[in-house]
């Protein structure tokens, strides 16, 4: 739950932990179930709560060097931290009870990942103490995927329906339309020939 005061004008939402929510009247005070949805009606994350936003300020200097002798590039952008390399892209974003959540940028689309919080990537699960670890992670995953490259996933095919069910015959309503306007559509050609033909 984040919480929210109803009077101010700032848009920030706060973990019932944070000592500005705690200075707030209850009678002041408006929810949100999750961030996602905090973030949908406007509001962002207070500088205080947010996990990502102290990684960053105090790892700055450590992750800078780290980042530079591994040609990677990092950024606090959105809310999130953005971390990408010359093989992959990455996100550092903050969950709904605070924790750090690490997302991988897809390299092809997967019905898997249609739903996923940050969209055109998908979780990696994975939890580290610093911001620097997760780097250090991520260096270790291109080199494993570079020696060992992924194969990419075959394309869903359509099953035809099972004969006698619903969808089998509601299939053949659509082939039997389909084939009578194919059908018409050839008589009109025909009698555009035959009528070419005579003039």
């Amino acid at each position: 739950m984040l919480y929210y005061s109803k009077n101010g004008k700032s848009k920030i939402v706060h973990f019932v932990s944070c000592r500005h929510r705690k200075a707030m009247l209850l009678q002041n005070l408006g929810s949100f179930n999750t961030l996602a949805e905090a973030k949908r009606a406007g509001y962002r994350l207070c500088k205080h709560c947010d996990p990502l936003a102290r990684f960053y300020r105090c790892e700055l200097k450590n992750v800078s060097k780290f980042c530079k002798s591994h040609h990677m590039s990092q950024r606090l952008q959105g809310g999130a931290i953005c971390l990408n390399t010359p093989y992959s892209g990455w996100q550092l974003v903050c969950g709904d009870e605070g924790e750090i959540l690490l997302y991988h940028r897809n390299r092809w689309e997967l019905k898997r990942d249609s739903k996923s919080a940050v969209k055109g990537f998908h979780h990696q699960n994975m939890q580290c103490d610093s911001l620097l670890e997760y780097c250090e992670y991520i260096v270790k995953h291109d080199k494993y995927r570079r020696e060992n490259p992924e194969k990419k996933p075959p394309k869903w095919e359509h099953k035809p329906p099972k004969k006698g069910t619903n969808a089998w015959r509601a299939e053949h309503k659509r082939e039997a339309k389909r084939d009578r306007r194919r059908a018409i559509a050839n008589v009109f050609k025909l009698f555009a020939q035959l009528e070419a033909a005579r003039a």
